[in-house]
């Protein structure tokens, strides 16, 4: 599971927040009233949508290239499978029932980055639209 940052996210006085959150050692990010700009209402709960998007925007970059990632895998697994003597190093010395028990934890892992880019864009949308 991907972890997302956590934001400490008040009306109250931007010094008194950094010191809440410096006590408490637990935020990634502290967002509180300062220079007359009091993040109460509506302000509030439209920095709290800006921290949401951005990081569902980070989980579908990452599933993105995760997806990237074991889709080029399958190429090469897919390639040890059909010409052996054109295999990666790494796939060489691989059984052919090796190749395929790797080709069916590499579609697994697939369909998990698939739903987990798709579960982060679906909540990216309402959030953008919005901001």
């Amino acid at each position: 599971m991907l972890a997302g940052k956590a934001a400490l996210v008040t009306a109250s006085d931007h010094e008194v927040a950094c010191a809440v959150a410096a006590h408490l050692g637990i935020f990634d990010e502290v967002h509180g009233s300062a220079d007359g700009t009091n993040l109460k209402g509506d302000r509030k709960a439209a920095a709290q949508a800006r921290e949401k998007a951005q990081e569902m925007r980070k989980r579908a970059r990452d599933a993105e290239a995760e997806l990237e990632r074991l889709t080029a895998e399958r190429r090469a697994v897919d390639q040890a499978m059909a010409e052996p003597g054109s295999a990666e190093p790494r796939y060489a010395k691989m059984t052919m029932t090796e190749l395929m028990k790797r080709s069916a934890e590499i579609a697994t892992a697939l369909e998990q980055a698939e739903a987990a880019w798709l579960t982060a864009s679906e909540a990216l949308e309402p959030l953008e639209a919005a901001l």
